[in-house]
């Protein structure tokens, strides 16, 4: 049968092998663990700890409970993280501490606690800006900052053997592919728009829509700019 395909006239049936865009998995590598413990904090964990004290007298002294929410919503959209590494071509060390297992891809624990400072607690900042009058400079401003620091934490933890991107990865510098600063960096700009649109709009316990806005945000932004 495959040599009958192989032979035919049909123009949309070729040679069988992976797509020139698509490689498969490179082969395991670890990470040291000096390497481990630095990315933990790189990736977010340093930001949480000093955010979330800030977050909890916000809801308790204040009622504010917003900046709760988003940094549960950046928790909730950590669960996106193994469909994005599988279409994304992103491989892990294979000894990093483990989170959770999705798409067969085992996600590590830094990773929860990356999207709780990036498409949570950045997104407020964005949040923050728009909402008292972001012209459209402001937003572009917003986008620089966010291709910024995620290039930033990204080559980090490149260089530090914890990750590594593979297959064609456009605009490469210190082996971390560009393209990915500018899709994660909309999406902090663009979970920040839709907090300003939402919050004022929502009252009492439709607040808690907005523990959907991260992962809708990021899904939006990826489709739109990827």
């Amino acid at each position: 049968m495959s040599s009958m395909l192989s032979a035919s006239w049909w123009p949309l049936v070729g040679q069988e092998g992976w797509p020139p865009n698509i490689k498969p998995s490179p082969g395991d590598f670890i990470a040291s663990a000096p390497a481990q413990i630095a990315f933990f904090f790189v990736a977010g964990a340093a930001a949480v700890i000093f955010a979330l004290p800030w977050a909890i007298r916000a809801a308790v002294k204040s009622k504010n409970y917003i900046p709760l929410l988003v940094i549960a919503s950046g928790f909730i959209c950590s669960q996106c993280e193994p469909m994005l590494d599988m279409l994304g071509h992103l491989h892990w060390a294979k000894n990093l501490v483990p989170a959770f297992t999705n798409f067969g891809i085992t996600v590590p624990a830094l990773i929860p606690l990356c999207y709780v400072a990036f498409l949570g607690l950045e997104s407020y900042f964005c949040y923050f800006v728009i909402r008292n009058g972001a012209h459209a400079r402001h937003f572009v401003m917003l986008l620089g900052l966010g291709i910024a620091t995620d290039a930033l934490m990204e080559t980090i933890g490149i260089n530090l053997r914890t990750y590594e991107y593979y297959g064609v990865q456009p605009y490469e510098f210190l082996h971390f592919p560009y393209w990915w600063g500018f899709i994660n960096g909309g999406s902090f700009v663009t979970i920040g728009a839709m907090l300003a649109f939402a919050v004022p709009r929502l009252k009492g316990a439709h607040k808690l829509w907005l523990l959907l806005v991260a992962p809708t945000g990021m899904m939006m932004n990826y489709f739109g700019i990827g």
